[in-house]
């Protein structure tokens, strides 16, 4: 079973990019995330590993940033070697059925779901702050259930608010969430 064989891989990425990412929280020094050891139930609402799942990456992102994300995408592939096929595939395009200025903090918009999702390029700080988001939030994954199940996901990153050599690991942490992964440490 899939999942059986990716849990020793997510286990290793996620407490790297734990440490990369710095949970979000402060640590006392000596202080290690933590992982449950059956990471797959743990997962919150994961994708569907059955098939490669569609990262869709807007247009509006220039070559060099997309470049950045295919990375990360890549990163996560290496990871994944578990199945018969990638775990996650890009394109380069505009998400059926996300039509602009779609509420999506609040999940009222159509689109993605356990076998794809859309990646954003959001720049519009008054459209960032409107989201709650702040200049210390490069990127965030909303992720909308039903049931406890995947209903549809959306990754939004907002390039200006780090230099460009951090956006490969800003979007390996997103894609990590939109996988299914929550921060590990605990406050």
């Amino acid at each position: 079973m899939y999942r059986d064989r990716l849990l020793p891989n997510l286990v290793g990425w996620v407490v790297a990019g734990a440490l990369l990412a710095s949970c979000g929280n402060s640590r006392s020094q000596g202080e290690v995330c933590g992982l449950e050891r059956d990471q797959w139930d743990s997962l919150d609402a994961p994708v569907s590993l059955e098939s490669t799942v569609e990262v869709w990456v807007h247009p509006e992102f220039n070559s060099t940033e997309r470049a950045a994300i295919q990375r990360a995408v890549e990163q996560w592939n290496t990871l994944a070697e578990v199945t018969d096929h990638p775990l996650l595939t890009t394109r380069v395009g505009v998400f059926p059925g996300l039509a602009p200025g779609a509420q999506l903090t609040s999940c009222q918009f159509s689109g993605g779901s356990d076998r794809a999702f859309a990646i954003l390029r959001e720049t519009d700080m008054d459209v960032w702050t409107s989201m709650n988001m702040s200049e210390s939030n490069p990127g965030f994954t909303v992720r909308c259930k039903i049931n406890g199940s995947l209903a549809r996901q959306v990754v939004l990153l907002n390039p200006d608010l780090i230099p460009l050599a951090q956006l490969s690991s800003v979007a390996l942490h997103e894609l990590g969430h939109a996988v299914g992964l929550d921060h590990s440490c605990q406050a």
